[in-house]
């Protein structure tokens, strides 16, 4: 499934040498990127409706050519749209494709409810986790803010990410994690393995040695001291 067929209402920037793109309507106007050859996805930006039906559909072809071939989910987001991002998270979760899901840059909110569905989990190593409750604007729908329908829904959502957490093998008490979501607390590298959120830092590969052409050789010959 590839072009528009794949993309929902997401706007396709095309497809090159197995490489496509997805540029996603809605707020903050995430991209996705996967390639089937390779069994990646790359999530950027902001999560909408658009991003969770590429995402839900790539999958589904990934468990259908594979279903135990490992897909590898890279994430800089900082989050957005919250049904979306538990559809992606339940997906990741019901399908028998194995996830590694990789923290790059920033994940944010949903951007780390998603990082929490992988089976592995690997953050490099200037990546930056970050905690945040759902908001009270949760399906389309704008309450007051003392309205005792927005304070249910609000606080059954917050007991569901709160249980995610540590359903996942967390290390950290309920008082902890809750206290970490109220300050919106940012995680290194380091605390995050530290406290159960990454399994791993993935350490940078090894270079191939530099190839040097001859001009630059020459150049390098012209500054030695002689």
């Amino acid at each position: 499934m590839k072009g528009r067929a794949m993309a929902a209402r997401g706007e396709f920037a095309g497809t090159k040498d197995g490489l496509s793109c997805a540029n996603c309507e809605g707020a903050g106007g995430g991209r996705i990127y996967f390639d089937k050859a390779l069994r990646f996805i790359t999530i950027s930006g902001a999560i909408s409706e658009e991003l969770a039906d590429i995402f839900f559909n790539t999958l589904t072809d990934f468990e259908a050519k594979n279903p135990k071939k490992a897909v590898a989910l890279f994430l800089n987001s900082e989050g957005g749209e919250l049904y979306s991002t538990w559809k992606m998270y339940d997906h990741a979760l019901h399908y028998r494709v194995p996830l590694i899901t990789i923290a790059a840059g920033l994940c944010y909110s949903g951007g780390l409810m998603l990082f929490m569905a992988g089976d592995k989990r690997l953050i490099l190593p200037h990546a930056t986790l970050r905690f945040h409750a759902p908001w009270r604007q949760t399906d389309g729908k704008e309450y007051p803010a003392d309205s005792a329908e927005a304070n249910r829904h609000h606080q059954i959502l917050y007991r569901k990410m709160l249980a995610m957490f540590k359903e996942r093998g967390v290390k950290m008490t309920a008082r902890k994690l809750k206290h970490y979501f109220n300050i919106q607390r940012r995680l290194t590298a380091e605390e995050a393995v530290k406290l159960g959120i990454a399994h791993q830092i993935l350490a940078p590969r090894e270079k191939f040695p530099l190839a040097l052409n001859d001009y630059q050789k020459n150049l390098l010959d012209l500054n030695e001291p002689h």
